[in-house]
């Protein structure tokens, strides 16, 4: 399974944005305080001036940093990366701006407002403005994008209740795979399988809330969770690209990665925790118990475990084949927890309820 080209395509849309949301306000500081008094026409050739070079030479930019430059760029110093970044951009933003210019005087046999001395006003609105718009995109890359919506719209400003799914998953036997690797092969392990299973998240609407060690943890909404079955699809696409990749992990690091995971809801606060350094955070038993869960999966060796709480909220299990384990004690916890495993079912061996007849949830 590719990467889903949906995830490619919003992704370059939002660094794309923060060009043109830099080109826009350059175009209305000039255009309302410094030359109100200008024409119609003047001010649209300003407005195409400021946002096309962005928009024309952004995305071709983009397309080869992610797909050429993206290995190499983070093998060197980061300062010079950004450098390097921001001078083969302005190349191109330059390139694009002569285009402009030469289409201006061709068409309209003159040279305004893409006349050479307006090079200098370029220049000083987009050299910051291209290492704002780089930085900004690295520092936002540290939120899951779903996560830096909610916090811009200011849903973690102030403690709220929400009802979330949460998804546990990480790599079998991860322990033994780092001793083996030592930390520095190991972590490129670990890079090669986050950037394998990130667009594949995403394009189930799960919102990455941690990453811990080689465990990930995958939250939604429960609507979201519950829509055509996100929160359990994920899981086993999530196995399904890692098993496509099994061959590129051998041939670099001589093991490949098998997941499991553990699936429980319940009402969490979300909200901002810290001062110096602040962290957008989810509290809840459900977080404690799901991690605890996730434990069964290695003893009772099954991929994946949900919670009975949960999977009665599906309405739409026919793609997998559920299995009752019944309930479990979990580590500091008084109650008991009755708990399902569930393994996909391929297409032709699917029936019709997708659990086992002699199951209920009573």
């Amino acid at each position: 399974m590719q990467a889903p080209i949906e995830y490619k395509i919003k992704n370059l849309h939002w660094i794309v944005a923060h060009w043109v949301l830099i080109g826009f306000l350059a175009f209305a500081f000039e255009t309302l305080l410094l030359y109100q008094e200008k024409s119609y026409s003047s001010h649209f050739f300003t407005f195409l001036w400021y946002l096309t070079p962005p928009v024309l030479f952004g995305w071709p930019f983009l397309v080869f940093e992610n797909r050429v430059l993206r290995r190499w760029i983070k093998q060197i110093d980061f300062r010079l990366s950004l450098l390097l970044r921001v001078t083969f951009y302005l190349g191109g933003m330059i390139g694009v701006y002569y285009l402009m210019q030469q289409a201006a005087f061709t068409v309209y046999g003159i040279d305004h407002p893409f006349a050479t001395h307006s090079l200098w006003k370029f220049l000083f609105v987009w050299v910051p403005g291209s290492v704002f718009a780089l930085l900004f995109h690295s520092l936002t890359g540290r939120l899951d994008p779903a996560t830096f919506i909610s916090w811009i719209k200011g849903e973690y400003h102030k403690p709220m209740d929400e009802v979330r799914v949460f998804l546990f998953a990480d790599i079998n036997e991860s322990t033994a795979i780092a001793e083996s690797l030592g930390s520095r092969k190991y972590f490129e392990f670990l890079d090669l399988f986050f950037s394998l299973t990130t667009p594949v998240i995403q394009k189930y609407k799960g919102e990455i809330y941690q990453y811990v060690g080689d465990e990930i943890v995958i939250s939604w909404p429960l609507k979201k969770a519950l829509n055509s079955a996100n929160a359990i699809h994920l899981f086993f696409r999530l196995s399904q690209i890692l098993e496509e990749n099994q061959q590129r992990f051998m041939e670099a690091f001589g093991y490949r990665p098998i997941i499991k995971g553990s699936l429980h809801f319940g009402k969490v606060t979300k909200g901002e925790l810290g001062r110096v350094k602040k962290e957008l955070i989810f509290t809840g038993d459900v977080l404690n118990t799901a991690a605890r869960m996730h434990n069964i999966c290695k003893r009772i060796e099954a991929p994946l475990v949900v919670s009975r709480r949960l999977l009665k909220q599906f309405s739409d299990l026919s793609s997998f084949r559920v299995t009752n384990e019944g309930y479990f004690n979990l580590p500091g916890k008084t109650e008991q927890i009755y708990i399902y495993s569930l393994k996909e079912v391929r297409e032709g061996q699917r029936h019709s309820k997708g659990i086992d007849q002699e199951l209920t949830f009573s």
